[in-house]
């Protein structure tokens, strides 16, 4: 069993199985420019929508709008031009609600 799937136990077996409404306000999979970890992150994405999905938990990717630099780059969207991106994480979050 993987830290997702174990969270998400624990989210279900704690609240959600006794009624408890949850929402995962804030999750991601940062950038990392130098390791060239869109693919990894596509498919993290997926998987852990899927997981949440599952126990019935909604979820809201934490999208700060950054894309460069040495801090925590979580952007998908550009907020100036509205493209993606990033559309391959898109794509995958989305992979994981169906």
């Amino acid at each position: 069993t993987n830290t997702i799937d174990t969270i998400m136990k624990n989210l279900d077996t704690l609240f959600v199985s006794k009624g408890t409404p949850v929402i995962l306000g804030e999750f991601g999979a940062m950038y990392k420019p130098h390791e060239k970890n869109l693919e990894e992150r596509a498919a993290w994405a997926e998987y852990y929508v899927r997981a949440a999905k599952e126990v019935g938990i909604p979820c809201c990717w934490w999208d700060n709008g950054a894309f460069e630099g040495d801090g925590e780059l979580f952007g998908l969207i550009d907020r100036e031009t509205y493209e993606w991106k990033f559309e391959a994480v898109v794509e995958g979050l989305m992979q994981g609600l169906e």
